[in-house]
């Protein structure tokens, strides 16, 4: 797979081109693989950018959204 970026703290982060469908209660009841059932936290910031803090990394978010492109963070 790819365009997915799986880092050591479990840190996946997802740049969306829309969160008009994501919701929390969306993920809690998504069908997920079973690796990521166990969904940390959840937090969408500015921009359409979403963290999710989970414990095992593999292709996520199939509920609600249309697009999901991955991206490495900024370093600062």
């Amino acid at each position: 797979m790819k365009d997915w970026y799986i880092f050591d703290e479990g840190k996946l982060i997802f740049q969306l081109d829309t969160v008009r469908d994501l919701d929390p209660r969306v993920l809690e009841t998504a069908d997920w693989q079973p690796e990521m059932r166990k969904l940390d936290s959840l937090e969408i910031t500015g921009k359409g950018t979403v963290w999710l803090y989970c414990r095992a990394g593999w292709e996520a978010v199939r509920a609600g959204v249309r697009r999901i492109t991955v991206k490495k963070p900024d370093e600062t």
